[in-house]
């Protein structure tokens, strides 16, 4: 403890020295101090006017003053709060003003972000010097560049319990309200100017920015829904959609847009509802929530086009497309892309332009024209690369990739899920980064790496799940299923191809649980559950006249497994077990498969 006092004492007056006259001193304030680091650099930051011995002084006056009244607290809690209070009260009024002020931040500020504070409050005070003096004071800390949101400007943070304090006496002045309005209006201002940015070559700066504000953001979010100011709430859920959909924050995002909208229709400004409500539509879409996405879209659609915002109208055209391809509708989806792309073109919009033409190559590669695909990709990445975002650069890059493993160009394929890899990584975009971990993964396999493989596939799943998609989290698991079966580690492979399932299920897709059914079904064969191997084929092979394809159409009938299972079962075991699988619904077949049955 003294050893600190004396480090903390230096760093504001370079010659103190422990000596003989002071060394009695500064172990009593440590020892009144029960060793409290916190409290014991607040104690120390004061050598800068104060000798130790006046230090002890008035630091007696304050513990046996304030203790006394908060006896229902921990004592090391006492002596914490009242060093701090000791601290609070040598500040001049302008020092003091300022520091209950900042209590309304939440995880750090820059200065001109205090400064919008300071001179929002009546009366303003002077952020600059009043800043300094509270550094001087350990009352609050510059971070380090590390932790700065950009490098030419400096961050400062406060201990939380630092914090509790300052709100407290922030709530005490009755300056509480009007700082708390600075601060949300503050943040607006942040998000409108970073949104700006989202889809362009500044957009991993804006990024990093918002993730290090996320807290105040939320803070901003939480201040605004307690008033019920559905216009400003609106406003602020709409710029960070896009931010919480690219950093992952997928159920948080929905969670904060949903409670924006619910504040209301009016008196939000309409063309931000409508981009609040393409946001969710997003969200909700990427989780397999399509109904509620569809219902979110088309709402932002018929507000786009009772204003007769076309660009507007073109994005909500553009999601609905995409909507339309991910339950395998491809014509629908094609149409709504169609009239997204002329429209995105008739106004230059050259981010929106390179989204259509890039959905409509997923189209035609799902359709297996891989020329018009390839095609498509490369338009898209043309006008990416004119000054689009890193992440819309890596989705280009991770479309060209499949398209040419498909095409048998296998290292081309793999530079291209490299740099698409290295470009989301960039952008801290974690729900892209999966894809091109999927795409290596493919190509390990190829490359005769399997156990290569199932780590990149392990790292998809994971990112996939962390970001809330399960649909593309089945896929991944999927695949990490065979992967491992082919491996032979079939208790491995079992429980992933019944994690599979699970999720496919819940996101209705047929042509998925089609393919996860046969897996497990090779895996129950393998293991001697022979008829109930039999069972999840026959119930395999019942849902394929059903299955849509949404990206790939499911496997065909194994004609090899059926010949095993019916010469190891026998005619008459094998077609009682398959055609009791043809007769189960379809939620009955998920149960017996993930179930304990046969496993």
């Amino acid at each position: 403890a003294v050893r600190l006092f004396v480090e903390r004492a230096r760093l504001v007056r370079g010659d103190f020295t422990l000596n003989a006259q002071n060394a009695a001193a500064i172990v009593d304030i440590c020892r009144r101090l029960d060793g409290l680091p916190l409290a014991i650099e607040l104690a120390a930051a004061r050598v800068r006017l104060l000798t130790p011995e006046a230090i002890r002084t008035r630091l007696d006056s304050r513990l046996a003053l304030l203790t006394g009244g908060g006896r229902d607290r921990p004592e090391r809690q006492q002596t914490l709060r009242a060093a701090i209070a000791w601290s609070h009260d040598l500040l001049a009024d302008d020092e003091r003003a300022l520091f209950r002020r900042l209590a309304v931040f939440a995880g750090g500020w820059t200065l001109e972000a205090a400064e919008s504070i300071a001179d929002a409050v009546p009366p303003p005070v002077s952020a600059f010097d009043s800043l300094a003096a509270l550094n001087d004071n350990s009352l609050v800390r510059q971070a380090s560049e590390d932790d700065a949101s950009r490098g030419d400007e400096p961050r400062f943070t406060m201990l939380q319990t630092i914090r509790e304090f300052g709100q407290e006496a922030l709530a005490a002045s009755g300056e509480r309200d009007t700082a708390r309005d600075a601060h949300a209006v503050w943040f607006l201002s942040l998000a409108i100017e970073a949104e700006t940015h989202l889809t362009g070559p500044a957009a991993n700066a804006w990024l990093e920015r918002l993730d290090t504000d996320h807290d105040n953001l939320r803070a901003a979010l939480d201040w605004l829904a307690g008033k019920r100011d559905a216009s400003n709430s609106v406003r602020l859920a709409a710029a960070l959609w896009r931010f919480w959909w690219l950093r992952g924050y997928i159920s948080e995002g929905r969670s904060r847009l949903e409670m924006a909208l619910a504040l209301g229709d009016s008196p939000e400004p309409v063309m931000e509802r409508a981009a609040a409500l393409d946001g969710a539509g997003v969200l909700a879409e990427t989780q397999g929530d399509y109904d509620l996405a569809e219902r979110l879209h088309r709402q932002a659609l018929a507000l786009s086009r009772e204003r007769h915002d076309e660009r507007a109208i073109a994005k909500s055209l553009e999601n609905l497309g995409v909507l339309a391809f991910d339950r395998g509708d491809f014509d629908q989806a094609s149409a709504f892309l169609d009239e997204s792309l002329d429209l995105a073109r008739a106004h230059g919009d050259r981010p929106l332009t390179a989204t259509a033409l890039n959905d409509l190559g997923r189209i035609a590669f799902a359709r297996g024209d891989l020329p018009r695909a390839q095609s498509l990709y490369e338009e898209s990445l043309a006008l990416r690369r004119q000054g689009g975002s890193s992440s819309e650069i890596a989705r280009s890059l991770n479309n060209l990739g499949f398209v040419a493993f498909d095409l048998a160009e296998f290292g081309q394929a793999r530079r291209l899920f490299e740099e698409s890899l290295a470009r989301y990584r960039a952008a801290g975009d974690k729900w892209g980064a999966a894809g091109p971990l999927y795409g290596l993964a493919a190509a390990m396999r190829h490359d005769g790496d399997p156990h290569g493989a199932i780590a990149l596939l392990e790292e998809s799943l994971e990112l996939f799940t962390e970001t809330g998609d399960p649909r593309n989290a089945a896929v991944a698991r999927l695949d990490l299923a065979d992967t491992l079966r082919d491996c032979d580690e079939s208790a491995k492979a079992a429980a992933h191809y019944r994690g599979a399932l699970a999720a496919f299920a819940s996101v209705d897709d047929r042509a998925g649980v089609v393919d996860a059914l046969t897996g497990l079904s090779r895996i129950l064969a393998q293991s001697g559950a022979l008829e109930e191997a039999a069972r999840l084929l026959g119930a395999a092979h019942a849902l394929l006249a059903e299955a849509a394809p949404a990206h790939e159409p499911p496997d065909e009938p194994d004609e090899s497994a059926i010949a095993l299972l019916r010469s190891r079962l026998g005619d008459a075991r094998f077609e009682a077990a398959y055609d009791a699988g043809r007769a189960l619904p379809l939620a009955r077949a998920v149960a017996l498969a993930t179930g304990d049955a046969g496993g």
